[in-house]
């Protein structure tokens, strides 16, 4: 992604996460600052293939270093994960969510792990869907009283 692409893929994050679920100021206000993100991680984009239209992200720590504080050694995390609601439904964010897990793979790690908070089910569903498991003793209570849940799932070994 490229710096003129920052204000676009802010805004249309927010509006792909509010069209679905409520979302606090401050979690706003993280959403819109993708220069801070970009710089300090990987932030990837699909773009659809005839509109050039945004319809996906997702973030990724640029080398071993942890991303999420929930992560534990040997376990590679994402954040972000966002599809245009107009384009749900399509296997998007199962590809998305692949393409994490190819990279993890390829950067040696056994396990993918993320959070999510209490009322984003419908992100739990498909989550679930493709193998990943809430890590129950890894929840925990935000300070603005909202539960989050901490997914995680195994990578098979890869064979080369």
């Amino acid at each position: 992604m490229t710096p003129e692409e920052y204000g676009e893929l802010g805004g249309n994050l927010v509006a792909w996460y509010e069209a679905t679920y409520p979302i606090t100021d401050s979690y706003r206000e993280r959403i819109l600052d993708v220069s801070t993100r970009a710089t300090e991680n990987q932030v990837w984009v699909v773009r659809d293939g005839h509109t050039r239209r945004m319809v996906g992200t997702f973030v990724v720590a640029r080398g071993g270093e942890r991303l999420l504080d929930h992560a534990l050694d040997g376990e590679f995390s994402f954040k972000l994960l966002g599809v245009d609601p107009q384009f749900r439904r399509r296997g998007i964010a199962s590809h998305l969510i692949g393409r994490i897990e190819e990279i993890a793979a390829d950067r040696g790690f056994s396990r993918v792990v993320l959070n999510s908070v209490d009322y984003m089910v419908p992100a739990h569903r498909l989550y679930e869907k493709l193998g990943y498991r809430r890590i129950r003793e890894r929840s925990r209570t935000n300070p603005d009283g909202n539960d989050v849940f901490v997914f995680g799932k195994y990578l098979r070994p890869q064979s080369r």
